[in-house]
């Protein structure tokens, strides 16, 4: 079978009884089933019905579910009706986990674990807040490859959970060969 292009994208729900949203990953979707992974894990009951909408790289994939089977933050969905690929009307992100980098502000030099990808920017974890608007140079590491660029931080939300800080970052500049390596790395998963 082949891999969803839709893999690893980034999927939100939408639950029909209440209207309470949540949020996760993509691991597979076919046409009659989705495994999505949640980012934060949530009550939730077999037999409850969904919307979902995920934004890939070539469209968005539009459906109802409905969840047959849940453990821990890991949802198995059976699709309802038809999954519709209506034009995208924001960026495809990608989850990454073996990705990491150093992002480096005024005189401070920080790692962090990259979270996921897009043309654009990136999700990062890191061990302390950022303020909004903060410029920094960033540099990820995939694969043995090195892409460097400039970023300003979008978002920085603390994870209550683990006390760590997940920060959104903008991409603001890419130098021409930089560029390439980022486009091939958000495309494929590698930057060679």
């Amino acid at each position: 079978m082949a891999r969803s292009p839709f893999a690893n994208c980034r999927a939100r729900l939408q639950r029909l009884k209440d209207a309470k949203f949540f949020a996760g990953w993509v691991r597979e979707l076919s046409t009659d089933v989705a495994h999505i992974t949640l980012s934060k894990d949530s009550e939730l009951l077999a037999g409850e019905v969904f919307t979902v909408q995920v934004h890939g790289p070539d469209g968005c994939a539009s459906f109802q579910a409905c969840l047959k089977a849940k453990q821990d933050s890991n949802l198995v969905l059976s699709v309802s009706n038809r999954v519709r690929i209506l034009p995208t009307v924001e960026r495809s992100r990608t989850l990454v986990e073996t990705m990491t980098g150093t992002l480096s502000f005024e005189t401070t030099q920080t790692q962090v674990v990259v979270t996921d990808i897009s043309v654009d920017g990136l999700g990062v974890t890191i061990s302390h807040a950022l303020e909004r608007g903060t410029a920094a140079e960033m540099e990820v590491v995939s694969q043995g490859w090195r892409v460097k660029f400039t970023a300003k931080v979008r978002y920085c939300k603390q994870d209550s959970a683990t006390g760590s800080y997940r920060v959104g970052l903008q991409i603001t500049h890419l130098a021409r060969l930089e560029a390439a390596r980022w486009t091939r790395l958000v495309a494929t998963g590698q930057a060679a």
